[in-house]
């Protein structure tokens, strides 16, 4: 075990933390003043951990205050994210289940009454992906790849000496960045060209990434189906050969799956949800 696994091992995930409103107060001030100065400094992953700080202050309910300042945003930015969350959740775990050959997975959809709480989710993701590697077809798809396989194989935590790693993944909603994607071009009467041309650039990526992080973060499995919740940084057992192998696994993944199309796209997000979750 390397000093820094072992640093890792000792810190508890950020999740921990974020039930606690004080604990995250102190969370926040470190975490963007470490990221700060890895800014500064022009740090390696710099740009890739503060997109997924970002996106996890823009989308966790104790963290909102600092994103948004606001409690009546902060209410409808809670409603949005838990109604796109639990369709996610619906389609990801349907995605998963074995079914005949030739059979067609025909995901969750957003109920009529909620599709402005997706625009409203689309829009944040979008901007915050935009901000850090651009958009539409100019959307820098070889850095969100290095920023989603940087991230699914851990080189992006980020101990807070005392107080929590962050930048990690924590669990099973891992996969719910290429179910997003989906989901967006499932409901593409909703955007223009140029928003559904962003996703689909970035959705290569998301998906590619999977398997790397389902083997590195998976519990054994104890009899019956994985579920979201059986996924998390306290089950990292592989090598640093191994992780390095999948590692590279996923970078030729990501090139593989740079110029599919949707379909191919939501092949291979079936094939990795019922590999990962499956006895």
């Amino acid at each position: 075990m390397t000093p820094q696994s072992a640093q890792l091992r000792a810190l508890p995930d950020a999740d921990v933390l974020l039930e606690d409103a004080s604990l995250a107060r102190r969370y926040h001030a470190r975490l963007w003043s470490a990221l700060d100065r890895d800014l500064a400094a022009g740090a390696e992953h710099a740009r890739s951990r503060r997109y997924f700080a970002s996106l996890d202050r823009a989308t966790t309910p104790v963290l909102l205050p600092y994103a948004l300042g606001d409690r009546q945003q902060e209410s409808l930015r809670r409603w949005a994210v838990g109604a796109v969350f639990h369709v996610l959740r619906q389609r990801f775990l349907e995605r998963a289940q074995p079914v005949s050959p030739g059979s067609p997975v025909r995901p969750a959809r957003m109920p009529p009454s909620e599709l402005h709480r997706l625009e409203h989710v689309e829009l944040l993701q979008r901007r915050l992906l935009e901000e850090q590697f651009g958009a539409g077809s100019a959307l820098d798809r070889p850095a969100l790849a290095d920023a989603f396989v940087a991230f699914a194989s851990g080189r992006l935590a980020l101990p807070l000496e005392g107080l929590a790693v962050a930048c990690q993944p924590s669990g099973g909603t891992y996969f719910l960045f290429g179910e997003f994607a989906l989901l967006v071009h499932d409901h593409a009467e909703l955007f223009d060209g140029e928003t559904l041309a962003t996703w689909r650039r970035a959705a290569g990526p998301m998906i590619a990434t999977q398997e790397l992080f389902a083997r590195r973060y998976a519990a054994p499995l104890a009899g019956g189906p994985r579920s979201l919740d059986d996924f998390g940084p306290e089950h990292v057992v592989l090598s640093s050969a191994e992780n390095e192998r999948l590692t590279r696994s996923a970078r030729e993944r990501c090139r593989a799956l740079a110029d599919a199309d949707w379909d191919a796209l939501a092949r291979a997000a079936t094939v990795t949800a019922r590999t990962s979750l499956a006895p």
